[in-house]
């Protein structure tokens, strides 16, 4: 075993007899020496009397010689000049509150006592460990921020979310839509409050706040239906290829909602072309309206920058939206632009709402132009049938040639908003129906910038007014109408000579929007996406109002059982400017353990914003960036807080004066107090110096004396402070040392010869300031120091987060011998790998076993010269906290003792790698009734068998098997069968979460089982 195990001396009997084995002997002599004589104990006689009295004596003669081997084996040990090592203090620590609105926060000073309820329902004192400044201010806002990836991940604060177009518009939009559509429109957190402790600093592997866009923007060129748009960048080659590839989501704000562009098409290394189907929604932007197009990255994006950016689009050939005579609507594939019968200022009018809003395009109307005929003529009047009688002649009819009516000019026009102005064609249109000759027509122009909607028969968009200005003849009779007939028209449109820049371009990354100038030719190249706007990871804890004062403390509450052994770090504040370097205490070891974080706040430490959230800024940065990494494993942060400060069970007794009437040698005096830690000791030299001497030593050595001064500036009383020791065997005359006899609180001197004495007997000889604890009896549960001894002023709230822990009691006399024994076989040095596990059970009552390994690390790597001292708590299913208590002071204990080739970098104190076994078992009970007892006998035997510390028989570096499993379970006969039974070993490291088979492990020294989670399968026979 690696535990001791020795039996002790207190156990050990010379003769085992005890009085009830000497009364049965005198009873066995009595029947056969005088049996005529009846031994009675009830009803004694003279002789059973004596017999009684002879056995009671006998058995005290018994008890002294059985304690002549423990007196002969104390005094040997006391021979090392040995004592007790005294209890040892609780440390936890504690958050406080200032009451809000009241003052702007409050002093705490080292050694403020604060009061916690024990189990006994009576009150521990606490004091804390360290002076601190009570801020009114609150952590009202929490995130961290990913300087490689960008990615930004809210914990505490009202985070607004990310979005591309107002919330107003948002409403307004369908509500069914497909979920990869809908999702550009709003991203991140709810405004109202998140918290989402507690956390793995620095992974990002989950949803992230914020996003990473490019807004474009252009009031006409993204309005196109099931036609091409190109999109041309400069510069910008690789970011075509990762939006092929999926990198990026290329999106569309339409009426109907986002539409996601799957329809892509690389038509040169910088360009690309796509379709949409949906119309444009438009979206209010520097007092324009606007479509949107949105690139958004999919993963993590990298830095990407351009030299320009353009597009371009095309409307293939498509029909008028709507045709109108000024009277009736036409059909648009066949239609009389005039009618049959030409009239001066007959009208005609064409709309297209989505072609003819392109200005700068190159407008093209194509169509199949021929005529027909239509005769005009006069008829002739009927003569009246009384009149024919008085006819002399026939009446003389004369034949007219009918007028030949065309269509000489005519005018093409847009609405300005104000009138109609004639359009600028390419050929003009002016004779352009002076003809009869069927043929194919085309009508080419700029669609102007100044074109605006306007209302026509019922339509109200762009159009074209087509009106006849000339047609000679058109009202004479008779008279033959050669008009015009339009069918197969078709609008087309195109852009030539270069490509439009987006109206309005915005990069979003994580929150913050930023609007970019695109300029084209490559004048300068201009970022469009970037990875972070932070620059380096951080961790940014926002304060709601500046300190006043300091030091300020951060309290970080961290996950004692993750494999994460510590980090440098780095902390900035911020300022106007930007961050800046702020100087701190670090009582984390690294983000190690639960500590706290102590500076003084900056004078120039300023408010700024930060992901939609104004706060004084703390940035905790990842200096190695291997916490982002997962390297060496992530801390985990089960909370984080304002105001918390460090506090230990030690109670500081008022000081107190002692006199003696004369001085002498091995004088004693009881302290006041149980559980002593330490006393300081001043005692009265004012007789032994002169002034000068007094005040040469006041100002060279200031710790170690003190003066109290008359009405006239004089020293009345001078004292110097004396030191502990454990032995004046080792003492020289001159020096001052004391001891404590912690059994029984008593404070001894020397003999005056070998070491000093008090000698002051005309006024104070001596001053004593003691300092005591409860020992394990102030190992508390969290939220159980609430109070303060004394009223602390504005302070309201007062808890202590987690559990109190490292509690220890006086050393009883077994422990202390087995230490006497340890000195007397190592000689106070350290050899062995059994010297390192005696002396480490005999430092601490709170350890349970102790392995020592030599040549072997933790992680595996083999240095012959290390040593590795594992060590097993008796609380370790409480977490790390008292390992990390007590690892620090034991190693600087063995450092003193061990041999010179082992130094503080070969020797580590470390913690098992406890692996957690978990079983499986299948059982049969004879009745369903049973299967509630059946799960609890046997969750309770497999809890208490792989416990280490209930069960020694699991030494460090030994973990059972499912056969051992199985054959424990089987030696209770309860009336269960066992059908099946499995094990798994679960452990953590720094590489994460691992499942194996228990016999994979063996072999390793650092495992310590550890019971898992048991699932019990019960079936009915």
């Amino acid at each position: 075993m690696r535990q001791w195990t020795t039996t002790s001396v207190s156990e050990y009997r010379a003769d085992r007899r005890t009085e009830r084995d000497i009364l049965e002997r005198i009873r066995a002599l009595a029947q056969s020496y005088v049996p005529e004589w009846q031994f009675d104990e009830k009803n004694p006689d003279i002789g059973s009397v004596l017999a009684l009295l002879y056995a009671e004596w006998t058995k005290e003669n018994v008890e002294r010689y059985n304690a002549l081997p423990e007196r002969y084996y104390v005094e040997l040990v006391n021979m090392l000049g040995i004592s007790l090592k005294p209890a040892f203090p609780a440390r936890s620590v504690a958050l406080l509150q200032v009451a809000a609105n009241t003052v702007a926060g409050v002093a705490l000073p080292k050694g403020t006592r604060l009061l916690g309820i024990g189990r006994q329902e009576q009150n521990l004192i606490f004091e804390t460990a360290h002076s601190i400044y009570l801020a009114e201010a609150s952590l009202n806002a929490l995130f961290m921020a990913s300087g490689k990836t960008g990615r930004v991940l809210p914990i505490r604060g009202s985070y607004p979310p990310v979005a591309y177009v107002s919330r107003e518009l948002t409403a307004s939009l369908p509500e069914e839509m497909p979920v990869e559509m809908g999702t550009p429109i709003e991203m991140g957190v709810p405004e109202e409050s998140a918290d989402a402790m507690p956390f793995s600093l620095f992974d990002f592997s989950g949803e992230c706040y914020g996003k990473n866009a490019l807004l474009l923007y252009h009031s006409h060129i993204f309005d196109v239906q099931e036609n091409e748009i190109s999109l041309s960048v400069q510069g910008g080659k690789k970011l075509l290829d990762d939006l092929e590839a999926g990198r990026y989501r290329l999106s569309c704000l339409t009426e109907d909602g986002w539409e996601t562009i799957t329809r892509l098409h690389r038509a040169g290394e910088e360009l690309l072309s796509f379709r949409k189907q949906g119309k444009c929604q438009k979206v209010q932007e520097g007092g324009q309206e606007l479509s949107l197009l949105v690139l958004e990255a999919r993963t993590d994006p990298e830095d990407v920058v351009i030299e320009g950016l353009g597009f371009s689009s095309e409307g293939g050939p498509d029909r008028a939206e709507m045709v109108w005579n000024g009277m009736v609507e036409l059909e648009a594939e066949r239609f009389l632009p005039f009618g049959e019968s030409l009239s001066l200022f007959s009208e005609l009018y064409l709309g297209h709402g989505e072609y003819f809003s392109k200005p700068g395009a190159q407008v093209e109307i194509r169509f199949h132009l021929r005529y027909e005929e239509n005769s005009v003529t006069v008829t002739a009047p009927r003569e009246a049938e009384d009149l024919r009688v008085i006819k002399r002649k026939p009446r003389r009819v004369f034949e007219e040639t009918p007028a030949q009516v065309y269509v000489q000019e005519v005018s093409l026009e847009y609405y300005n908003g104000t009138g109609w102005r004639r359009l600028n064609t390419e050929v003009p249109v002016k004779t352009l129906f002076d003809s009869t000759k069927e043929r194919e027509c085309c009508i080419r122009f700029c669609c102007p910038a100044d074109w605006q909607d306007g209302e026509a028969g019922g339509y109200t968009g762009r159009c074209l007014r087509l009106l006849l200005l000339r047609a000679d003849g058109c009202y004479l009779q008779p008279a033959c109408h050669h008009y015009p007939v339009i069918s197969d028209l078709r609008i087309s449109y195109r852009y030539e000579g270069g490509y439009l820049e987006p109206e309005r371009a915005v990069s979003v990354c994580g929150s913050r929007k930023r609007q970019l100038v695109l300029p084209s030719g490559g004048a300068e190249r201009i970022p469009v996406f970037t990875r972070s706007r932070y620059g380096q990871t951080g961790l940014y804890i926002g304060l709601s109002a500046r300190p006043e004062e300091g030091p300020v403390s951060i309290l970080f509450e961290l996950e004692e059982e993750n494999t994460f052994s510590g980090e440098g770090f780095t902390v900035s504040y911020s300022t106007r400017e930007g961050f800046e370097r702020l100087k701190f205490s670090d009582h984390t070891d690294g983000l190690a353990h639960t500590g706290c974080l102590l500076f003084l706040p900056p004078s120039d430490m300023a408010e700024r914003e930060l992901e939609g959230q104004r706060a004084y800024w703390l940035r905790l940065e990842d200096v190695t960036g291997r916490l982002e990494s997962g390297e060496k494993g992530r801390p985990l942060i089960r909370g984080i807080g304002i105001n918390g400060v460090e506090i230990d069970n030690v109670e500081t007794l008022p000081e107190e004066d002692f006199y003696m009437d004369e001085a002498g040698p091995d004088m004693r005096f009881p302290i006041g107090g149980g559980n002593i830690l330490s006393l300081d000791v001043w005692v009265n030299e004012t007789d032994q110096w002169s002034e000068n001497q007094k005040r040469a030593m006041l100002l060279q050595e200031p710790d170690r004396v003190r003066a109290e001064y008359d009405f006239l500036g004089r020293i009345e009383r001078f004292y110097v402070k004396w030191e502990e020791t454990d032995s004046f065997d080792l003492s020289l005359p001159s020096d001052r040392h004391y001891l404590v006899d912690r059994m029984n609180n008593v404070l001894c001197f020397g003999d005056g010869v070998h070491v000093r004495i008090p000698r002051m007997t005309r006024d104070i000889a001596f001053r004593v300031t003691a300092r005591r604890c409860d020992g394990a009896e102030a190992n508390l549960e969290p939220g159980t120091i609430t109070d303060s001894m004394g009223n602390l002023m504005f302070v309201e709230r007062i808890t202590n987060p987690i559990r109190a822990y490292g509690g220890m009691d006086m050393e009883s006399m077994d422990n202390a011998l087995h230490r006497g024994s340890a000195l007397i076989n190592s000689r106070r040095r350290l050899i062995s790998t059994q010297d390192y596990e005696r002396e480490a059970l005999n430092f601490s009552s709170g350890i349970a076993q102790a392995r020592a390994v030599a040549g072997i690390r933790k992680d595996g790597r083999r240095e012959d010269a290390c040593v590795s001292l594992v060590l097993l708590m008796k609380d370790y299913r409480e977490g790390s906290h008292s390992f990390r208590y007590l690892q620090p002071r034991l190693l600087a204990h063995l450092l003193d003792r061990c041999e010179l080739s082992v130094n503080e970098e070969r020797l580590d104190v470390t913690e098992p790698l406890f692996v957690d076994i978990s079983v499986d078992v299948w059982v049969q009970v004879p009745e369903a009734d049973d299967s509630f007892e059946t799960r609890s006998w046997i969750t309770e035997i497999l809890e208490d068998y792989l416990d280490p510390v209930r069960n020694p028989h699991w030494e460090i570096g030994r973990l059972p098997d499912a056969q051992q499993i199985r054959l424990r379970l089987g030696m209770e006969k309860k009336r269960a069968l066992i059908t099946r039974l499995t094990v798994t070993a679960a452990y953590s490291d720094e590489k994460g979460r691992h499942e194996t088979e228990p016999e994979t492990l063996a072999g390793n020294p650092f495992v310590a089982v550890r019971s898992g989670l048991h699932r019990i399968h019960v079936e009915q026979k």
